[in-house]
């Protein structure tokens, strides 16, 4: 008991440090316990805020939302350099929307297309970028063609779920779209910065040569070789013609692709 104890005081004060490091003393006080309410289970929708966003921000109790806001918002895994700054950025496993708001706050003025298949991450998403314009949430699933995909494991964390292809007849079934498409119906000539947290879909998404990564200025990826094994590899082998740049930050993959402005 006293060791399980002393274990929480020490994630509690880890917890209150990185928040004030990156929000100061006072908004970083607030979002301290906000994120521990948000820890544990049975406290319904949790609201914050964080300088610079006008709106708050709910996360669900007892999932895995509060580490997915301390990992984007307290850690800096989306503070990776950008110039010029990005006009067009596609968020890609947008989740409840937290990463659309770290990256509306570094760049206001980028128009952002926010992608999510999952329904109830899909639902708060669109709840936590309503005040903002310039975010579009869209209901789908990236994939390598259209067509349809659904939830493959229903008991997955909030932030690990992974698209399966499904032939639309399920009630669950949400669209699958191909970047191409997204870009089309969205008029899109470009993507400025291309982010993926698709949990694994990457192993589908770059299976063959992407005809949209010629379309691309920057990717950030995260790559789930735990979750898929050869994903990796599918990766680095779609962006050998392409990447004149790479970096890690956090647990993204930043590559510099050769589509310049």
């Amino acid at each position: 008991m006293k060791t399980r104890r002393l274990r929480q005081w020490r994630d509690a004060a880890r917890l209150l440090d990185e928040a004030v490091a990156a929000c100061g003393f006072g908004a970083g006080l607030r979002i301290a316990g906000a994120v521990r309410r948000a820890g544990r289970a049975n406290a319904g929708l949790v609201e914050l805020r964080v300088p610079g966003l006008p709106a708050p921000i709910a996360l669900r109790a007892g999932t895995s939302d509060a580490a997915t806001f301390v990992q984007i918002f307290l850690r800096g895994d989306l503070g990776f350099p950008l110039a010029p700054a990005p006009s067009v950025i596609v968020d890609g496993g947008a989740n409840i929307g937290l990463s659309a708001l770290c990256l509306h706050r570094r760049f206001p003025t980028a128009r952002i297309v926010a992608v999510e298949f999952e329904r109830s991450n899909f639902e708060l998403l669109a709840r936590n970028v309503a005040a903002y314009p310039q975010i579009e949430p869209v209901l789908a699933g990236l994939w390598p063609n259209d067509g349809w995909v659904a939830v493959a494991d229903e008991t997955a964390a909030k932030w690990a779920t992974m698209p399966r292809e499904d032939d639309g007849a399920s009630p669950r079934s949400v669209r699958a779209l191909s970047l191409t498409t997204l870009m089309a119906e969205r008029a899109l000539d470009r993507i400025d910065l291309l982010k993926l947290d698709i949990e694994g879909s990457e192993y589908e998404l770059f299976d063959r040569l992407p005809p949209w990564l010629d379309a691309v200025g920057t990717l950030a990826i995260e790559l789930h070789e735990r979750l898929r094994p050869g994903a990796s590899r599918r990766v680095v082998r779609a962006l050998a013609g392409h990447l004149v740049g790479l970096q890690i930050q956090g647990e993204y993959l930043v590559c510099e692709l050769g589509c310049a402005r």
